[in-house]
Parts: structure tokens; C-alpha cells; sequence
């Protein structure tokens, strides 16, 4: 049984759980822009943002780091 998942956990841990997916869902929210951003840059503008692979990589991790955190 997942401490997670207890019915009868208590108001903190439930807080807690919204709070991480919240946070799951910004980080993915803000991944999705940011691949947007570096197509529209690539194939129209023709320039390539050198940061944005990295960052990217970082927003993954991150948000499968909070959501599979417990």
C-alpha cells in the first residue's frame, strides 16, 4: 500500500500530492511551449535555439521526477 494513495492519509499528504501534480502538469505545459518555440525558430525562422534541447531534457526529467516521486 502506497502512503499516497491511503484514503485516510490526512489533509497534508493530499496537499502535497496536488501540489506535485500541479507541478507535473506546469513542467509538461512549459515542455510543449518550448518544443513549439524551437520548431517554430528551426523551420521558420531558420535559427536554431541552442538552449532549448537542453532545457528541454531538464523539464522532462524534472517532471517525471515529481510525478513518479512517490
Amino acid at each position: 500500500m502506497n502512503i499516497f494513495s491511503a484514503r485516510s492519509a490526512g489533509p497534508f499528504l493530499g496537499r502535497l500530492r496536488a501540489a506535485l501534480t500541479a507541478m507535473s502538469v506546469a513542467l509538461l505545459a512549459s515542455y510543449f511551449v518550448l518544443v513549439l518555440l524551437q520548431v517554430f525558430f528551426r523551420y521558420v525562422l531558420n535559427e536554431s535555439l541552442f538552449w532549448a534541447e537542453e532545457l528541454g531534457w531538464r523539464h522532462l526529467a524534472a517532471t517525471f521526477a515529481s510525478r513518479y516521486s512517490n
